[in-house]
């Protein structure tokens, strides 16, 4: 009965700690709070009880908030310091860290951004957040073997209506409502945006390269909606050809298209093989 007891007590502590490092109000203006640590924590030889407690909470905010800046530096350039401390502050009450890696810690960002209400911009800065969150994963995706130069001149001409592109495990695609690539990049380098960009849909690949680096490459809607469909295990001939039909790909040009995109992808290092479908 004594362990359940001390187990019970345990767990009321962890709780309490929990709730308390993530308030954002200092934890040694809170009446309730001092009152909660003088009967549960020790004091050290210089520092009450709260004031221990205090020193954690700042870390909580310190070390969660530098993490973010780190991971989404363009939203952050894009918002400005007083939206952005209210936006982390948002988000971490409500995506509370629940995995043992800082990396985890943006994953729901993108969406939560979406929701905010008092974001004029905010289709625009959810946009932008997808693309950060999407270079991070693309960062950490697996390896896979290189492509080998010769797989599409060993394959049967007559299995190519069956051929699907299997896309590198970095690959990541984006449908945006700007060139939030652009921003970004510019953010990165300095610049302050003046204005931020008009409305025009903008379709992005954000890989990592055969030479490790991460790009966010701009490409036509035509080229975007093909390489989803490979990424869903659709032909490569037949999803090419839907494009056809519906005029995204003018005819006369369409044999040059398709060889131009197929050199473009092996040569950026997304296509990991070719598969024949059943």
């Amino acid at each position: 009965m004594a362990e359940l007891a001390e187990d019970a007590e345990l767990s009321r502590l962890q709780e309490w700690l929990g709730r308390a490092l993530r308030q954002r109000r200092a934890l040694d203006a809170d009446p309730d709070a001092i009152a909660w640590a003088e009967g549960a924590l020790e004091p050290s030889p210089t520092l009450s009880a709260i004031a221990c407690a205090e020193i954690y909470r700042q870390q909580f905010w310190l070390r969660h908030t530098a993490s973010l800046v780190d991971d989404f530096p363009g939203v952050g350039g894009v918002l400005g310091q007083a939206r952005w401390q209210r936006l982390v502050e948002e988000y971490l009450d409500a995506h509370p860290p629940d995995s043992w890696t800082l990396r985890d810690l943006g994953h729901a960002l993108p969406a939560f951004v979406a929701t905010r209400d008092w974001l004029d911009d905010r289709a625009l800065v959810a946009d932008l957040a997808r693309l950060e969150w999407a270079l991070i994963e693309a960062f950490d995706a697996a390896d896979s073997p290189p492509l080998d130069a010769s797989a599409i001149e060993r394959l049967d001409p007559e299995a190519w209506p069956q051929v699907r592109v299997l896309l590198d495990p970095s690959v990541r695609l984006l449908a945006a409502c700007a060139p939030v690539h652009e921003l970004r990049r510019g953010i990165l380098a300095g610049e302050a945006p003046r204005a931020l960009p008009e409305s025009s849909p903008s379709w992005l690949v954000v890989a990592r390269s055969p030479l490790r680096r991460l790009r966010a490459e701009p490409v036509s809607e035509a080229e975007h909606r093909v390489l989803l469909a490979q990424q869903g295990g659709a032909p490569l001939l037949g999803a090419f050809g839907e494009e056809l039909e519906a005029g995204r790909v003018p005819p006369a040009d369409a044999e040059a298209t398709l060889a131009a995109w197929l050199g473009r992808w092996a040569e950026a290092g997304w296509i990991g093989a070719f598969e024949r479908g059943g």
